[in-house]
């Protein structure tokens, strides 16, 4: 499903659906932090521009009608969220924040175990 930069697979809820919540991206790196703060959602950086560790691929972007560019993310975050033991998963996503600072696209890439 697809939503504002927002991704998820086609059986799964976008982070939006999952949490109950209107994001509006791009978004502030700031104010998205303090969103998953206030959600008590663990988060960290899971690459980041000139470090040994590249950029991530987006998985689902080539659904957006204009996804962001891969050349101006600065930034990837890793949100983790609960286990889902009846679906044997874990809510997991990935932030891009660009060079402006901003949010501009999230997608759900959960993690499966024991199917």
């Amino acid at each position: 499903m697809e939503k504002a930069g927002i991704i998820a697979g086609p059986s799964e809820p976008t982070f939006e659906e999952k949490h109950r919540i209107k994001l509006h991206l791009p978004l502030p790196e700031a104010e998205f932090l303090r969103i998953l703060d206030t959600l008590k959602l663990k988060y960290r950086v899971f690459a980041e521009r000139g470090t040994d560790v590249p950029i991530p691929s987006f998985w689902h972007a080539e659904t957006l009608k204009y996804p962001p560019n891969p050349d101006n993310i600065q930034k990837v975050y890793q949100i983790i969220g609960e286990i889902d033991h009846a679906q044997q998963s874990r809510e997991k996503y990935r932030a891009y924040v660009d060079r402006n600072g901003l949010v501009v696209y999230l997608e759900n890439t959960y993690a499966y175990s024991g199917l």
